[in-house]
């Protein structure tokens, strides 16, 4: 029976899976080990729960659009993104931007200066860095600390403070890499579209800003994403806010969007911008800056948007 290059395809996902499991039961194996043998001093890797207001957004979101979000843990966040998408495959990327809002970065501590080293995305105790050595030099200070607690080697000469210093250290470094490369990313986009010209595509509003007129729109096939402040958009007479349907008790509240009202004649009537709404975006480079992306609706193609 011959094989097909599907198969092969599957084979290798299977095959990053286990590793990626293996993975992870090695680093919380090893965190349950150097913690029961330095309870001061072993160098974990923790995860705070997100914040809660965001959580409760990303259900009434998908409430009002009659789908069912729970969000009492990871597991149930997960489980009920992967029955929406499976109904719904284009709402995987704007669920996952939704979803990513409201969570906390995961942080190094050390076991001696936090009491709590939950991990709220793997929903467990204790977990630690230290099957990438040559990537990342919390995975070093672990290694060191599992050698200590095997007995292959004395016990690390280090203080509480210490080894807090080092994952404070590591934190910043971490957030600062993150930064670097989300820069990168966009330089890199703002370089190809200097070179080509704006680039037209389909954006879809993940947030409504009252105060400010505003909405953000990301864009899923470059998951990217941009404040658009709608008074500055060409064309625009007039922008305010209004909310679609009544609050009642037990209810998920009324629906939040901005009216806009058009000059241009081609543009009968109003638009309604909301959550959920499709627009095409022009992105394009300010000031002949390739750092400087910018996004604006395209005011010609948006005439039948309204509040879904």
């Amino acid at each position: 029976m011959k094989s097909s290059p599907n198969d092969s395809y599957l084979l290798h996902c299977l095959a990053c899976r286990l590793i990626e499991e293996l993975a992870l039961l090695t680093n919380m194996a090893t965190a349950g080990i150097i913690r029961e043998h330095f309870p001061e001093i072993a160098l974990l890797r923790r995860h705070p729960s997100p914040m809660q207001s965001g959580l409760l957004n990303l259900q009434k979101f998908c409430h009002m659009n009659n789908l069912d979000m729970w969000i009492d843990t990871s597991k149930s966040i997960q489980m009920s993104m992967s029955n929406i998408v499976a109904l719904e495959p284009r709402l995987d990327p704007i669920l996952s931007y939704l979803c990513a809002k409201p969570m906390k970065l995961a942080e190094y501590v050390c076991t001696g200066q936090e009491i709590d080293t939950w991990h709220y995305a793997l929903n467990v105790e204790e977990y630690t860095h230290m099957t990438s050595p040559i990537r990342r030099y919390p995975d070093i200070v672990v290694h060191r600390l599992l050698l200590a607690a095997l007995g292959y080697t004395a016990r690390p000469q280090i203080s509480p403070d210490e080894m807090q210093a080092i994952a404070d250290q590591c934190n910043a470094r971490k957030i600062s890499a993150g930064r670097c490369q989300e820069a990168s990313l966009n330089l890199f986009l703002g370089l190809f579209i200097q070179r080509s010209g704006p680039m037209l595509e389909d954006g879809v509003v993940v947030a409504v800003y009252p105060h400010s007129l505003s909405v953000e729109i990301l864009v899923p096939r470059l998951g990217f994403v941009e404040r658009v402040f709608c008074q500055r958009a060409e064309f625009v007479t007039n922008v305010c806010h209004r909310s679609a349907g009544r609050s009642e008790p037990g209810s998920v509240g009324p629906r939040s969007y901005l009216e806009l009202n058009w000059a241009k004649k081609q543009l009968k009537g109003v638009l309604k911008l909301g959550v959920m709404t499709r627009v095409p975006v022009v992105l394009s480079v300010g000031n002949k800056d390739a750092r400087k992306l910018k996004a604006c609706c395209r005011v010609c193609c948006i005439e039948k948007c309204s509040v879904r």
